[in-house]
Formats: structure tokens, sequence, C-alpha cells
């Protein structure tokens, strides 16, 4: 046998999630394989459809059952005492695969006599077989026989489990087996497996599709799941200590611990919702400064973890609870911008402001305690995937900047929406802190926390966290001309337009009172289409819902008029039309080099009037 791709399975049923699992590993391009499915004591219908494929594909599918409720690991230990084949995949059962994945992994390890090899990603909202945002998780100094330098980039940088095949031994002969009854498995044994390896290979081909949705282990938060994150840590660092590698690969060993047992957990822990608990908090502390006293000065630390958690782990060296109050502050005064004393009612804020004294919180409402920004722009561009998304050729910042002969700074983040609507879908693999209408807030506050956490703690594009960093420190009273452009991934999850058009309008509006001598221009989405199951869905069509994409931007362009900002209408031209679209496009959706230069012409155009 070939290759086993084992399966964990846990109340999968809802939303067809496991039968689209199931489908795309059915039917791969290669035909020596199993897939092995093992069901977690489930208590939907998870174990009914396991069974009723199990009957249609006997030769392919096995299914084995859990009598208990052993999280992943455990799930994985049944799988793996079934395994037959020579390679190991391990699929998560509420994502799905390309069809040629295994076929492709496989090729490049009998090319290259590799025993480990590895894919992209990418995050989809949606049950389709349409590219996503990608996420490259490896890099070419990584490749190759492995030395000591390439195992500390993979220690640093090892990448999921599920984008991967291993040569069986590297599984079995690595001395243990996953942790059970917890989260976050992967984490405790991961460093060990990497130094298994002799030789690492890598496709940049995003061939899995990892799937965004609210229940997904990644993106809930909350205390059981953290002191899991913590187990998972000491684990990894009890094998690093049996295997003998801690000595040559502090650094790595350090920085890794530091990051999942004490940064992660802890932004985790204070964005999370409910009253905190210092002892927690204090013990998290403790043990991370007993581990290792001196993780701050550990070269990747200084790095990797951005300047503003850096203060507040190192404010709270000195005091956890001054630093749970100046965190609470922050946040206080956050919401207070936002939606003013009524907003704050229910929570913490008005006793921070009795502590804090009321002339205090108003004087950092007003800005006067804000973080100093001191890089210049005079143009920004704020806006999704459209503009954002790093291509082959000239971008468009650097078109615009040829045109107008000054710098522009691309301020995009690809799958962001403009309004924070969209509730009941995981923004761009972390939360709504990257839309529009947060960033803005930010942007006037000065506080970018939110999204700085929110990058840190999950997989993002690789442009993100040192983008946001520009981002946070651009001095916009020295910006005169911000451009936006949005809508597309509002469109596509159909959040009402009406209800973009009044995001539109309180983002215009707060920043015509921050900055009134600063010029907005709005540039509205192109005509596209997106596929959805392989078939070409047209913006000027309602097969995404009630709302066509058209209507977004009419709601745009009537806002603009309303509050006297500028207005550059990308739809309404007769350029980049159905008819002449094949030239201007990637993939129906995001420009090419050609594509992105109307829309720079045009932007150029309305601005020169």
């Amino acid at each position: 046998m070939e290759l086993s791709i084992i399966v964990p399975v846990y109340n999968m049923a809802a939303d067809g999630k496991l039968e689209y699992c199931l489908n795309s590993l059915l039917h791969q391009t290669i035909t020596d394989y199993e897939i092995i499915a093992v069901d977690d004591a489930s208590t939907d219908q998870s174990p009914q459809i396991l069974l009723e494929y199990a009957a249609h594909y006997p030769d392919v599918l096995k299914v084995y059952f859990s009598p208990e409720n052993r999280k992943q690991g455990g799930a994985k230990n049944i799988g793996l005492r079934h395994a037959r084949g020579r390679w190991i995949g391990f699929v998560d059962s509420d994502d799905w695969v390309a069809p040629d994945m295994y076929e492709k992994l496989l090729n490049k390890a009998r090319e290259t006599g590799a025993d480990m090899v590895a894919c992209n990603y990418h995050l989809t909202y949606e049950h389709s077989d349409a590219i996503g945002q990608v996420v490259r998780t490896h890099y070419e100094a990584q490749t190759g026989p492995l030395n000591e330098e390439k195992y500390k980039l993979l220690l640093l940088d090892s990448g999921s489990l599920v984008i991967k095949i291993y040569k069986r031994h590297l599984i079995y002969d690595c001395g243990m087996q996953f942790p059970e009854h917890m989260f976050y498995e992967d984490n405790a044994i991961a460093s060990a497996i990497v130094l298994k390896s002799k030789h690492f290979e890598y496709i940049d081909e995003p061939l899995y599709y990892y799937y965004q949705h609210a229940a997904s282990t990644v993106h809930t938060v909350n205390v059981e799941r953290l002191y899991h994150r913590m187990e998972a840590s000491r684990r990894m660092l009890k094998h690093a200590k049996e295997f003998g590698y801690v000595d040559t690969y502090h650094d790595e060993i350090e920085f890794k611990f530091t990051e999942l047992f004490y940064v992660n957990t802890m932004f985790g822990y204070l964005q999370s919702k409910g009253r905190k608990n210092i002892s927690f908090l204090k013990a998290l502390q403790q043990e991370m400064a007993a581990t290792f006293p001196h993780f701050q000065e550990n070269p990747y630390y200084k790095q990797r973890i951005g300047e503003e958690e850096r203060g507040f782990i190192a404010m709270q060296q000195k005091s956890t609870r001054w630093m749970l109050f100046w965190y609470e502050f922050k946040w206080f005064v956050r919401r207070l911008k936002k939606g003013g004393m009524k907003a704050l009612l229910p929570g913490l804020g008005v006793g921070i402001c009795t502590l804090a004294g009321i002339g205090l919180c108003l004087a950092v409402a007003a800005g006067t305690l804000a973080e100093h920004r001191t890089l210049e722009y005079p143009v920004v561009l704020l806006g999704d995937s459209v503009i954002a998304n790093d291509y082959y050729g000239d971008e468009l910042d650097a078109m615009l900047a040829e045109g107008l002969g000054e710098p522009v700074f691309n301020g995009g983040f690809g799958g962001s929406y403009l309004s924070n609507q969209n509730l009941n879908v995981v923004e761009t693999g972390g939360d709504e802190s990257l839309s529009m209408e947060e960033l803005v807030n930010s942007i006037i506050t000065g506080d970018f926390l939110a999204q700085k956490s929110a990058v840190k703690r999950a997989s993002r594009l690789d442009y993100y966290e040192s983008r946001l960093e520009t981002l946070s420190q651009i001095d916009f009273s020295k910006t005169h001309t911000l451009i936006m452009e949005h809508c597309v991934n509002d469109y596509a999850s159909q959040i009402p337009p009406e209800q973009v058009g009044a995001a539109l309008k309180e983002i215009i509006r707060k920043l015509q009172n921050k900055y009134p001598d600063m010029q907005i221009w709005v540039s509205s989405p192109t005509y596209c289409y997106i596929v959805v199951d392989g078939e070409n869905l047209y913006c000027d069509t309602t097969d995404l819902g009630p709302f066509t994409l058209e209507e977004y931007v009419l709601v745009e362009q009537q806002v603009c008029e309303e509050l006297g900002v500028g207005f550059v209408d990308n739809y309404h031209q007769d350029v980049i039309t159905k008819e002449t679209m094949d030239a201007y496009y990637l993939d129906g959706l995001h420009l090419n080099e050609a594509g992105r230069q109307v829309i720079a012409d045009n932007i150029l155009a309305a601005i020169k009037q």
C-alpha cells in the first residue's frame, strides 16, 4: 500500500462538511491508497455517513469507531494502528484536498528522495474548488537534504501536519503517540517528527482547502483549550529534552515554547469573553519565567513578536495586575471611541473609568495618549485582495505612485470586508478586526492591538504582519489622499447593501471629523465572476443570493455623493466588461497587470480632474 490517509471525525455531519471531505479523498488521481476514517464518539449523524460511504467504497475507505471521545490525537492513534501505507497523510474532516494533491506530493518524493513533502493551503469560506487566500507554508531554504541550519528553519516554521505526507518511519519511530483527550496535539510532537526527517521537499502550490468556520478548533477560544495548548507546549519541550536536542536548538525550542505556551495563550485569554482571573495569568507568567527565564532576550522573540505585545509581556513581568488593568483600559478606550458610554454600560468600562478618573478617560478618548506615529505617506490605499495581494508584475500602489509622483502605501488585506457585519463568518482566518470599519477605527485611535493579536494567533497571508506594522506607524495627519476599495467580499457573503452603505457612511464621517483636510476616494469593484463548484457565477446574476454586485456599487456611489467625497466607478466602464474580462483577470476576480493598470488609470484620472 503506497499511502494511508487518516481522517479523525467528530460531529461533522452538519452543512455537508464530512461528505465534502470524503468526496475529495475518494476522487484522488492515485489508485494505491486507503482512507482510514476514525469516528471519535460523534453524537450527530457522522457515524451513519461514514458507514454509508464505506459500504459504497469498501476497497478504499475503512471506518473505525472510538468508544469514547479522545479528541483528534486519540482518533489519529487508532488510525495509525490500522494504517498499511508506506506513506502517511492526515486530513481534518471539515477540510478537503485537490484531486491531484497526493499524486503531486508522492511524485515530488520519488523525484527527490525526500521522506517528508509539504504543499501550501488556502483559506476558504465555502464548499467549492475555488482558490481562496493562499498561505505559503514553507520556503526554498528549508528544502533538500537536512542539516543543522535547515532543521532550525523547520523547527521555527514547521507548517501544519495536514499539508504533508510522511514516510512511515517518521511517524512510527518518533518514540511517541499523539497526546489524547486534548486539543493542539500536533504541537506536542511536530518537532520530534521534523528532526527524524532526513530530506524535506515543498511544492509551492495550494493543494489543501482549509475551511474557515466558527466551530473550527483554531477559531474557538475558551479556557479549556488554552490549558490544552499549554500542555501541548510542555510535552513538546519534554520530548525535546528526552531526544537530546535542546542544547543544539535552544533558541528555536525556547521561542516555540514561548510563542505557543505564553504569547498565544495570554493574548487568547485576554481577548476571550468574561471576567479575567488574575491567578491564571500569574501562574502562566511564573511557569514561563521558571522554564525559560531569559526568553525576552531570544533573537526570534525580538523579531517575531510584535512590539506592542512585547510591551504588555514586559509589563506583566513586573505586575500582572497592572498589565491586565492597562490592557483592559485600552480596550475600554477603544469601545468608548467606537460606541460611546452606552456601549460600555454592560461591561468593565465604567469600573475602569471610575478607577482611572473621568478626566483621564476623556483625555485618552480624545487621542492625547495615542501611540506616537512617525511614518509619512502622502497617499494610502486600503482594500481587499483585488488591490492588496502580491502578484507578478507591477502592483497597484506602484502604478499610482508613478502617476502621482509621490509615495503610495498599500494597506490592503486580502479577504477583508468593508463592514464587520459578517458575524457568521470567521474573516481572513481570524475575526472582523481587518475589516475596513475596524481598520479605520484603529487608524483614528492609533490602537491596532486587536489586529496585531489576531494576525499573530492565526494563519495569514505572508504580507499581513509587516503591512499591519507599517500601517500602525503612519501619521495620517500627513496623508492628504486616502483611497478605499472594497465590497466584493461583502457581496460574496451577501451582507445586505444597506448595512454596507451605513458602515461606509460611518467610516467616511469619522475620517472627515478626524482629518478634515484629507481627500477621500472610494474606488468601486470591477465587473467580475466568482467560481463556485466549478461554475462561473457572474456578479450581475443573483446566484449568490438576493443581491448583485452592482447594488453595492450604487450604494457606495450614493454615500459618496451624500458626503461629498470622490467616487471612482470601475464597475460601469467600457474597458473591463463581460466580453473583454479574460484579458484583464487572473481568475475572474483578481486582476492581472493589465487589469490593475486600468484601475490605476481610472483612479489617476479622477484624482487629477
